[in-house]
């Protein structure tokens, strides 16, 4: 399993723009709606293996949570299922960059 430290991973959204960077937040829905990176798509961790058919398979993926326990479960779920992904290290707890929230 790859893993990226959450300062490098601040600085591939920094350097492509957080709507370029392919974020999976698989933290609850209250959870991301009160701060998540722009652009990054939740799916739970609970709902990530019936919900795979909306992420593309040619593209990479940074899997984030909380604060890594899950995220790193997401990473294996995803790299389980034919998927290139890294897990977060840390998370969004740490996330030292801008963050966006639900209305």
């Amino acid at each position: 399993m790859n893993h990226i430290s959450i300062e490098d991973f601040h600085q591939v959204v920094l350097d492509k723009g957080a709507g370029n960077v392919n974020i999976v937040d698989v933290r609850t829905p209250e959870k991301f709606a009160s701060a998540h990176i722009k652009g990054a798509i939740n799916l739970p961790l609970s709902q990530l293996k019936a919900n795979l058919d909306q992420l593309d398979k040619a593209n990479h993926y940074y899997v984030i949570c909380q604060a890594e326990r899950f995220s790193r479960q997401g990473t294996e779920i995803l790299n389980n299922n034919g998927f290139e992904a890294t897990n977060v290290t840390a998370g969004m707890n740490d996330y030292p960059g801008e963050t966006v929230s639900s209305s």
